[in-house]
């Protein structure tokens, strides 16, 4: 979301018209009263507003990540108000907030409107002092991603004494060295050897599909291949030699 002012009026119904107006948005004790029914809301979606249109989408994409079917767009057509009111409101900290059916958010239909969102303003607009969210770019290799990364570490190296950031550090026994564009990535038994190095932090997930053994440790100390990596690996390997490590 942008300044109020560089917001067109014809991009949005007049009740998410509402969300322009910062007291009622982050008032904690009263939430703002949003459409009257999700049925309501997919028709302002259908018509003309974006903001509408991105709840329906949100929704979509939520379920569809529990192997769930879309909500249909008119679900509670036949149910009554104020049951089907949804409201929107902050929750938690001052980028997250939750669109919801609270009246039937513990009923027994499965089938409820619930919907949890950040708002990211653009950079530099004067918002980023309230809203702490950022939209996600679309490459970690961008300039935006290499300066965040860049300021991270400065302030690590300045302001964490524990971290002892040091050139004359010994390093792990094996670590990879990146390579370049012209040289593939390989692991590196350290023997002893000194220097700097950055550190993958990551969840492994249900496998492992790439690791060193016995029966590969030859083959990785003389490289590893960017195509036998996951894309996790390959985006870490890619920053590393990007930001000169």
């Amino acid at each position: 979301m942008s300044t109020t002012a560089e917001i067109e009026k014809r991009d949005l119904c007049d009740t998410c018209m509402q969300i322009q107006d910062l007291d009622l948005l982050l008032g904690y004790d009263e939430p703002i009263k949003h459409h009257r029914s999700w049925t309501l809301l997919c028709q302002s979606a259908e018509s003309r507003c974006k903001l509408c249109n991105a709840f329906v989408h949100c929704q979509d994409m939520m379920r569809s990540s529990d192997s769930r079917d879309s909500l249909s767009r008119n679900f509670d057509e036949h149910m009554s108000w104020p049951d089907t009111q949804l409201t929107l409101r902050p929750h938690g900290i001052n980028s997250l907030f939750i669109l919801q059916q609270k009246a039937l958010f513990h009923h027994p239909y499965r089938d409820v409107a619930n919907v949890w969102f950040e708002l990211c303003p653009k950079a530099d607009d004067p918002l980023e002092a309230i809203f702490t969210a950022r939209a996600v770019e679309l490459s970690s290799q961008s300039d935006k991603c290499l300066d965040l990364l860049q300021t991270w570490i400065k302030k690590c190296k300045e302001e964490h004494p524990l971290c002892s950031w040091t050139a004359d550090h010994i390093l792990p026994t094996r670590v990879i060295d990146v390579g370049s564009e012209s040289e593939d990535p390989f692991l590196f038994e350290s023997n002893g050897a000194r220097g700097e190095w950055l550190t993958l932090s990551h969840c492994w997930g249900g496998g492992t599909p790439l690791q060193t053994t016995s029966r590969t440790l030859d083959i990785h100390k003389s490289s590893i291949t960017m195509d036998s990596l996951p894309e996790t690996f390959r985006d870490a390997i890619l920053l590393t030699r990007l930001l000169g490590y």
